[in-house]
């Protein structure tokens, strides 16, 4: 199940427009595949979410775009997330993939 929204307000910047976005979604999963790399220090176990488990991820981003010059805008953002997921009846972060570097 997914609930979030996103809000958007335009206003001016030293009498230039300018625009700022918020979003926030959380998402509960039902039926998961899990990688757990906690429970053996050797391995990682692959299996569906326990029954009672919990896995949800939350994700809030805030996103400031200004137009200092005509025709020249100019983007800032921020993205936070809390992705986690029950091991062995603890709820702890979910190990996520280093990012590659691309675009």
């Amino acid at each position: 199940m997914e609930r979030g929204g996103s809000a958007t307000q335009y206003f001016t910047l030293l009498s230039r427009p300018a625009t700022f976005v918020v979003d926030y979604y959380h998402t509960e999963f039902d039926n998961q595949v899990v990688a757990d790399m906690y429970s053996e220090s050797r391995y990682v176990i692959i299996g569906n979410l326990a029954p009672g488990g919990r896995s949800f991820a939350r994700s809030l981003q805030g996103e400031l775009q200004v137009e200092p010059l005509k025709g020249l805008q100019v983007k800032g953002a921020y993205k936070y997330l809390d992705v986690r997921t029950t091991y062995e009846g603890s709820l702890l972060p979910k190990p996520s993939p280093p990012p590659t570097g691309r675009l």
